[in-house]
């Protein structure tokens, strides 16, 4: 009984996964072409839904205000929260994205423990990200923060990893459930891959510099679940202790391989065991996140065995890709320490999968969301949107022609009726457009920051101008694209 339950579990597991693969790849300063913090992320969430953007402003609050969350708790608010861009998927609640105006950025990934719900019972989830955005200069503040609000209140999820970064470094959070976490410092050498499983291997106890733990001991945790056992091993291997198996993901395998460029196989590396960080020789740029987070095992024999062979959509084969088909945004972060506030804090965004647009330029220091990313009806401001988040109002989900996110939805739609013809003729149109974009960073940043002394608060707006410029080009193009493949395959 206790073998069938536990094959039970994993199987509910595995379809969990193949719900949510999300995928990110975290690269230190020092590993990257330029000196960027760089996070790349791809948010995946099944079912019809919606990402709607909103800009929340600094705010003042009173001795008197709180913060309620999901379960009802109240906690004290801070004197002083700061601005942020909130990437809102309306009626989940793990699968929005932060990033505030100290270019501090938040992500998250479910990593499912074997704790259960008898230890792993916890108060505070959906608003955790939230309270980050809100409060943390940087990424270190941020783990901080949201530490003790793990010790004090348990984390309600069965188990997910905190990705923070900021222009100097970038942190991952590993919450197990209850008030069990450990964060580690990503190397500011390395580069990490994170799929749905835990990552950390060998916990370094002693490294208070690159490493946090919650106030209950994760080692003694482990002693009394019969998971660890000290005197037969020397290292506290985090992820074999605390992963349901298998810990070896094909995708963590792909990130690994594609940024290093080692050839070894899935099997071959999965016996050695996945290392935490890969250092790789050559530094890594922003085209190659893009190209990470577009990958569905592309010139690998998990290619040849899946959709080259049998002509099947890459987004909808198993195991699971990089780029699948519940992709609903694609995020790159660009986290620059040289530059000043108005251009340090820089989201690529793709809207739907990005093997099929445009990542587009969104500063923190944008002044206001454009009307093509705003597409709830009666929902006109954060405030709202947080209220309706998990009782979406009605139409939520309603094909609206003038949003961004469905537009490109009906496109990615059109490709997929016959995606192996289609998609070579979308490639050449979305190249095209980041090609100008990416051209353009230079001598646009440039001008944002001499506009930004004249008079801060052009800058804002500037930002807001380029977004709506690059909005309205690539919809532009979508429609034409639309229109060109409803004619060659409805003929």
């Amino acid at each position: 009984m206790k073998s069938w339950f536990i094959q039970t579990v994993l199987i509910f597991v595995s379809f969990l996964q193949y719900l949510y693969p999300c995928t990110s790849i975290i690269v230190g300063k020092d590993a990257s072409t330029d000196g960027s913090v760089l996070l790349g992320h791809n948010e995946d969430g099944s079912g019809c839904r919606i990402v709607n953007v909103w800009r929340v402003n600094q705010h003042m609050h009173a001795p008197t205000d709180s913060v309620t969350l999901i379960s009802g708790i109240k906690i004290p608010q801070i004197k002083k929260t700061w601005a942020y861009l909130w990437f809102q998927m309306n009626g989940l609640a793990y699968s929005d994205c932060y990033m505030n105006e100290w270019g501090v950025a938040v992500a998250s990934n479910a990593c499912p423990s074997k704790l259960d719900s008898t230890v792993a019972s916890g108060r505070i989830g959906y608003m955790l990200r939230r309270i980050i955005a809100e409060r943390a200069q940087s990424a270190k503040e941020g783990v901080r923060i949201a530490g003790m609000l793990l010790d004090s209140l348990g984390y309600v999820d069965y188990g997910r990893t905190l990705i923070v970064c900021d222009p100097n470094e970038a942190w991952l959070i590993s919450m197990l459930g209850g008030k069990y976490w450990t964060a580690c410092r990503v190397p500011d050498n390395g580069v990490v891959g994170l799929s749905n499983q835990f990552v950390f291997r060998n916990v370094n106890f002693e490294d208070k510099k690159n490493w946090m733990f919650s106030k209950n001991d994760i080692r003694q945790l482990a002693l009394d679940q019969g998971w660890y056992d000290p005197e037969n091993s020397e290292e506290f291997d985090f992820s074999v202790i605390f992963s349901i198996p298998p810990q070896n993901d094909l995708r963590q395998w792909r990130v690994q391989q594609l940024v290093t460029a080692k050839t070894d196989t899935m099997m071959k590396k999965a016996k050695r065991g996945f290392p935490f960080a890969v250092y790789p020789k050559k530094k890594i740029s922003y085209n190659k996140i893009l190209s990470v987070l577009r990958d569905h095992y592309d010139k690998t024999i998990y290619e040849k065995q899946t959709a080259d062979s049998t002509g099947m959509n890459p987004n909808r084969i198993i195991p699971q890709t990089i780029c699948t088909s519940t992709t609903q945004y694609s995020i790159v972060a660009q986290l620059r320490n040289w530059l000043p506030w108005p251009a340090s804090g820089l989201f690529w965004i793709c809207f739907g999968r990005p093997d099929c647009h445009p990542f587009l330029p969104w500063y923190s220091a944008i002044d206001s969301i454009p009307d093509y990313y705003q597409n709830t009806p009666h929902i006109e401001s954060p405030d709202s949107a947080l209220a309706y988040h998990f009782n979406p109002v009605p139409g939520t989900f309603r094909y609206d022609p003038h949003s961004a996110f469905w537009i490109q939805n009906e496109l990615e739609n059109i490709i997929d009726m016959n995606y192996h013809e289609s998609l070579p003729q979308v490639t050449p149109v979305r190249q095209a457009i980041e090609t100008r974009l990416i051209a353009f960073q230079q001598e646009f940043e440039s001008s944002m920051l001499r506009l930004w002394k004249k008079d801060p608060d052009s800058a804002g707006l500037y930002c807001r101008e380029l977004l709506v410029s690059a909005t309205e080009e690539t919809l532009q193009k979508t429609i034409q694209m639309i229109k060109w493949l409803k004619t060659r395959n409805f003929r």
